[in-house]
This record gives C-alpha cells, sequence and structure tokens, in this order.
C-alpha cells in the first residue's frame, strides 16, 4: 500500500503505471532489394514524401521493430519533418532479421510532426518496420 501526502508524487507514479500505447500503429515497408540511402514506404507511399502523422498530442516513441526475409546489416533511422527532418533514432542492425528494440532515452513527438524510416549503411531485402509511442492523445 502506497502512503504519501504529495498528490504530484501519486499522480505520477499512477500515470507512469498507466501509459498506455498511443499510437494507430506505424508501419513502413519495403519491398525487393532496399538500398543504402532508400526510404521505407507506407501504404505504396515514399516516407520522405509522405509522412505518417503523429496521433499524439504528448509522445515519446519507445520501440522500433521489424523483419525482414534475410539475415542482413544496416541501419535503420526514423525521422520527424516537416521542415527540416530530424532524425529521432538511429538503430544498427548487425546481422539479424528481426526484433523489436526498446529505445533507451524516447524521443518525443507531438501532432505537428509525420514520422517516416530509411534504410542507410548496409541494404536488405523485403522489409516491414515499425515504431510504437506512448503518451497523451490530448
Amino acid at each position: 500500500m502506497l502512503d504519501c501526502t504529495d498528490i504530484a508524487l501519486v499522480e505520477e507514479l499512477i500515470r507512469q503505471r498507466t501509459d498506455v500505447a498511443a499510437s494507430p500503429g506505424y508501419i513502413w515497408s519495403g519491398k525487393g532489394l532496399i538500398p543504402d540511402g532508400s526510404y521505407l514506404d507506407s501504404q505504396g507511399l515514399p516516407s520522405s514524401l509522405v509522412g505518417l502523422p503523429v496521433q499524439t498530442a504528448k509522445g515519446k516513441v519507445r520501440i522500433v521493430f521489424y523483419d525482414c526475409e534475410n539475415i542482413s546489416t544496416f541501419d535503420i533511422v526514423l525521422f520527424k519533418f516537416p521542415s527540416p527532418f530530424t532524425t529521432l533514432a538511429t538503430i544498427s542492425i548487425v546481422a539479424s532479421k528481426s526484433d523489436v528494440i526498446i529505445l533507451p532515452s524516447p524521443p518525443s513527438v507531438t501532432n505537428d510532426d509525420r514520422l517516416g524510416m530509411r534504410i542507410i549503411n548496409g541494404s536488405v531485402r523485403n522489409i516491414n518496420a515499425g515504431c510504437l509511442i506512448v503518451g497523451s492523445l490530448t
């Protein structure tokens, strides 16, 4: 049982325990061989041109995940825009096919941001990748 007279502390503890996924599911993909420097697509549209809009007022990107056809080595860059493009996270993938990465310092995003993903420092064949955002919708 929690015995605390500091209401702000109690509210923060409750918020930490009830923080829920606030993202609708951000997924990008690439079909065939995706060379170094390529932007992943979302529903057939390149994320360099059309990003996925963030649905949260105060969000944090907690998880990045991917799955690809073959064991590969490359980096995934998660970025936000419109202007300028800002890197939120760069995840180095070394000889792997699939993983879920919990970001130790989750970057902040707001409903003014659009998100995209890019492959650098290597190539990959047939990939799905995404992120999970937690936070407040208001």
